[in-house]
C-alpha cells in the first residue's frame, strides 16, 4: 500500500471512530462561530423563572411560577408592568408555567394548578379564560397545561400534561383537533416539557430527551435525533432556526437537524453560564434565564 492510500485509509478509520461515539454525545466537529450577542440588559431579584415570550416589538413577558407572576420587561430588560398573586381569579395564577406573547397582541398564559389558559391584551388587562378539564366532551378536556402557543391562524395549542397530548382550538375557545395520544405510536408524548412552533407552523414538543414534530393537522412528521438532547437545558425556536441551550454554549441547528450550523459561546457574555436554565428567541432577540435572573441579548448575524 503506498503512503497516500495509506493516509486515506486511517482517515477513514478516524471518521468511523468518531462516528461511532456513545449515544448522548455530540460530535464536537469545527462549528461556525458567526452570531455574536450583545448584551441589552439585566433583571434579577425573580425567585423561580420558567418561561419567557418575546414580542415583535422586543418585549419579553417572563413566568415566575413560584411566585405566582408574570411580569413585562421592556427593551432594555426593565420591568414595565408585573400581574398576578396567588388565586384562581382573573389575574391571578397557580403556578403559572408557560406564556405566549408572539404576535403582539395577545398575551396567553398557562395557569398549571387551575387547569386553565388566561387570555391578556398586550397591556396585561384581562380579556378571557379557557378552561375544559370539566367539560362533557373528553377529546377537549386538558388539565395542568405545560405549553401554550399559537399559529399565524390563530390556532392555539394547548400542552396537556394530565391527559399527555395536546389540544388545539381555534377562535380561542372552538375545538380543533387532539393529537400526540396514544394514536401518535412512536410519537406518544410521555414527558412534555415544552411547546414551539417550527417554520410553516410544524409543532414541535420536547417530550423527555425527544424533541417531537408534528404537522399543522396533528399528524407525526419527525424527531430531533434523541443522542442530542440529554446534553441540552432547553430549546427556543425562531423561524426555522432551532436554539439548544448547552451549558456554555447555545447551539444553533436547521434544516437536516444532524449537527450545530453555529455555536453561540456563552462565557464572553456571562460569568456563570452554568446557571442558566431556559432560553427563548426571536428572529433578532436571546433571552436567557436563571431561576433568579433574566439577560436580554440582541442576536447579531
Amino acid at each position: 500500500m503506498d503512503k497516500s492510500n495509506l493516509v486515506k485509509y486511517l482517515a477513514i478509520i478516524v471518521m468511523v471512530f468518531m462516528v461511532q461515539k456513545a449515544p448522548g454525545q455530540i460530535l464536537d466537529l469545527p462549528v461556525p462561530e458567526t452570531w455574536r450577542l450583545m448584551l441589552i440588559g439585566e433583571t434579577g431579584g425573580f425567585s423561580d423563572l420558567v418561561a419567557a415570550s418575546i414580542d415583535p416589538s422586543g418585549n419579553a413577558y417572563v413566568v415566575d411560577r413560584d411566585a405566582n407572576m408574570v411580569h413585562k420587561l421592556d427593551r432594555n430588560a426593565f420591568i414595565q408592568q408585573s400581574i398576578g398573586g396567588y388565586g384562581w381569579g382573573n389575574h391571578e395564577f397557580d403556578r403559572p408555567s408557560d406564556i405566549w406573547a408572539e404576535n403582539g397582541m395577545d398575551i396567553f398564559v398557562a395557569d398549571y394548578g387551575n387547569h386553565r389558559i388566561q387570555r391578556f391584551d398586550r397591556r396585561l388587562s384581562y380579556v378571557g379564560t379557557l378552561e375544559t378539564r370539566t367539560t362533557g366532551f373528553d377529546i377537549e378536556q386538558f388539565g395542568y397545561p405545560i405549553g401554550v402557543v399559537m399559529n399565524r391562524e390563530g390556532e392555539l395549542f394547548v400542552v396537556d400534561e394530565e391527559n399527555l397530548r395536546i389540544v388545539s382550538f381555534g377562535g380561542i375557545d372552538r375545538h380543533r383537533r387532539t393529537f400526540g395520544g396514544m394514536e401518535a405510536g412512536r410519537y406518544r408524548i410521555s414527558s412534555p416539557k415544552k411547546i414551539e412552533l417550527y417554520a410553516d407552523d410544524f409543532i414541535v414538543v420536547r417530550d423527555g430527551n425527544r424533541l417531537l414534530f408534528f404537522d399543522q393537522f396533528g399528524s407525526p412528521y419527525r424527531e430531533f435525533p434523541s443522542r442530542f438532547l440529554p446534553s441540552y437545558k432547553d430549546f427556543a425556536i425562531a423561524d426555522d432556526y432551532i436554539f439548544l441551550l448547552r451549558g456554555e454554549t447555545i447551539d444553533v441547528f436547521r434544516g437536516e437537524l444532524r449537527r450545530p450550523v453555529e455555536r453561540i459561546q456563552l462565557l464572553p457574555y456571562l460569568s456563570d453560564p452554568g446557571a442558566l436554565q431556559y432560553i427563548s428567541a426571536s428572529s433578532n432577540r436571546i433571552v436567557l434565564m436563571s431561576a433568579e435572573n433574566v439577560w436580554v441579548f440582541q442576536l447579531l448575524r
